[in-house]
């Protein structure tokens, strides 16, 4: 590090001896410590003339990353004392990951950056990816999209989410096994159109020849899936995170739907892949990845 600071400064200033200034070091340790540096890469790094110096061709290819790398590294550290520039990281999370990773994502991340404020926003149907490409959000986080609508977007994976059929645990359903069509006879939740699962479910009732159910209620608001579920007959679909609490309880049961395994991949969509996202943006996917590892999703 101490070679490359100084190896920045004599590239800034054109000058061993301007650099020795502003370093507060004399000259020669300043040319000493660029002799070894040259040493290191294998390479001239700097042209001499009576004018000074200027950079060889390595030497500005070494200056491109070594500038850059540095100011990232300023960053980092910026961060922990509440100085950096930006202290905002907008997230945009999918219902079924608000409830059952954020909240421990959300305190890794604060102990780690108590000056920064993590910005939370819902996912809505349509408006996911095109928040990304606008620069709405930083990452957002939920159920990998369709192909065909994520042009530009990098997919990180986290880690595969069942989708259930839910009912209360004293529901007629809730012991043995059953056919797609003994879902007809109760009222069924679903998906508002144009939502991921939403897709995934008409494809599985399609590929069983199943029929469509005839009584269906469509929502994305799973607290109010859960009120209903706690006081009616009805039967809900829905990512098992959104359930997670109630299931573990006892409180729900997953319907046992013969030959039923939709599983769909959660992770990380970013625009142009991680090496491009800033330190904040970096940190955050670090923290959902340690989370998802601590509760044993991987």
């Amino acid at each position: 590090m101490r070679q490359l600071e100084f190896f920045l400064e004599v590239a800034n200033c054109k000058s061993v001896t301007k650099a020795a200034q502003a370093l507060h070091t004399a000259q020669p340790n300043v040319s000493r410590t660029i002799r070894e540096l040259e040493h290191l890469v294998g390479n001239r790094l700097f042209e001499r003339s009576n004018e000074g110096v200027s950079l060889t061709p390595a030497g500005q290819a070494l200056y491109t990353y070594v500038r850059s790398g540095i100011a990232q590294i300023e960053q980092a550290f910026n961060l922990f004392d509440g100085t950096a520039t930006k202290r905002t990281l907008a997230v945009m999370v999918a219902p079924s990951i608000s409830r059952s990773i954020l909240p421990g994502v959300t305190q890794r991340f604060k102990k780690m950056f108590p000056h920064v404020t993590p910005r939370v926003m819902a996912t809505a149907a349509g408006d996911m990816t095109e928040s990304l490409r606008n620069g709405d959000v930083d990452l957002l986080v939920g159920r990998q999209d369709n192909p065909k609508d994520t042009y530009g977007v990098s997919f990180h994976h986290l880690y595969n989410e069942p989708l259930l059929f839910v009912v209360r645990k004293d529901h007629q359903l809730a012991e043995g096994t059953h056919g797609l069509d003994a879902l007809c006879d109760f009222t069924v939740m679903i998906p508002n159109p144009g939502v991921v699962i939403r897709d995934e479910l008409d494809h599985f009732i399609m590929a069983n020849g199943a029929r469509q159910f005839p009584n269906t209620v469509e929502t994305m608001s799973f607290d109010f899936i859960r009120a209903m579920l706690a006081t009616s007959d009805m039967v809900a679909f829905c990512p098992e995170g959104v359930v997670r609490a109630e299931l573990g309880r006892g409180d729900l049961v997953a319907v046992d739907i013969e030959g039923m395994a939709m599983m769909g991949s959660i992770g990380i969509a970013t625009i142009g892949g991680t090496a491009r996202l800033p330190t904040l943006a970096r940190a955050m996917m670090a923290c959902f990845e340690d989370e998802v590892r601590a509760q044993g999703l991987e």
